[in-house]
């Protein structure tokens, strides 16, 4: 079997197992709400983002989460860096620094 081909066959089984009827989400409606759960609370996520980043050859890595320095460090120069550069100095993504800005105002 081709390396791919296992590899959808492993991301169908951890879905199968774990996703299908997993009762941490099941109170979410909304879609994107599950989404953001499952990224920063699930290890079966992790694992399927490393699956799909096999399948389509990306070294794209997963966001990590926020220590309580960094949300006081955003919190007080939100005002003086652009996103950009709150993501660099942060070493956070850009979108992450964004969606933690809205979260946090």
């Amino acid at each position: 079997m081709k390396a791919k081909s296992k590899l959808i066959i492993q991301a169908g089984k951890l879905l199968d197992k774990h996703c299908k009827g997993c009762e941490l989400i099941k109170d979410l409606r909304r879609g994107d709400d599950r989404n953001r759960f499952c990224l920063s609370n699930c290890e079966v996520y992790k694992e399927l983002r490393e699956i799909g980043n096999e399948l389509e050859g990306s070294n794209v890595t997963i966001a990590r989460e926020w220590s309580k320095d960094e949300v006081f460090y955003l919190k007080h120069h939100r005002k003086r860096y652009t996103i950009k550069q709150l993501a660099v100095r942060l070493d956070h993504t850009e979108e992450s620094v964004k969606w933690k800005l809205k979260s946090i105002t």
